[in-house]
């Protein structure tokens, strides 16, 4: 059996593949994680949802429809308390706020300036994730706080990581390994609630 992960996002195949190994040490041998990467392109979904959930089950829907292999997809994003909670859904594409992802380094720059200013730095990363297999649908959330830093600190992980402050880390995503940033990121929390569901 195989089980699609719905992201071409290689950081992303990567943090998951690592959470499902984690959470099943001995992953069944009949059971094999593969990602849009091993798969014939297609076209991504408009993901034109107001919500992580809204999306995340879009893309899960879509990606089971185009190959009928049980797929997790996921959406998610960093909330800014001080910009009413943007960039939301508009974490990949922040910049430009089109349909397409923008660069992480004009996200980054693009939420540092509207920042410049502001003093409440309060932040979370929010995931929604999603299983759908042509019949069953599941869905878990999952978060992590913290507070945006005002420069770029550590080259680890990706997107917004390195301007984020992670209250349970005490410390920056940027500065963090895999292995501590799984254990409490938004992704982690919310991969693992779905996990326990299916299991």
């Amino acid at each position: 059996m195989k089980i699609l992960l719905g992201t071409k996002n290689n950081h992303k195949v990567y943090e998951m593949t690592k959470i499902i190994q984690e959470f099943f040490p001995q992953l069944p041998d009949e059971i094999t994680i593969i990602s849009l990467n091993d798969l014939p392109n297609v076209d991504e979904p408009v993901e034109d949802g107001n919500t992580f959930l809204v999306n995340a089950t879009i893309k899960a829907k879509y990606y089971y429809d185009k190959f009928k292999i049980p797929t997790i997809a996921d959406d998610s994003g960093l909330e800014v308390a001080a910009l009413n909670g943007l960039p939301g859904v508009y974490s990949a594409r922040f910049a430009t706020m089109g349909q397409t992802n923008s660069l992480d380094k004009d996200n980054r720059e693009k939420l540092l300036t509207m920042l410049k200013d502001v003093e409440d730095r309060r932040a979370r990363f929010v995931c929604a994730i999603v299983y759908f297999d042509g019949n069953e649908l599941v869905s878990a959330e999952g978060q992590t706080t913290g507070k945006i830093l005002r420069e770029e600190t550590g080259d680890k992980g990706f997107g917004y990581d390195c301007l984020f402050y992670s209250d349970d880390l005490e410390k920056p995503f940027g500065l963090a390994d895999s292995s501590e940033k799984n254990r409490i990121s938004h992704r982690g929390r919310a991969l693992r609630k779905l996990l326990i569901k299916i299991n």
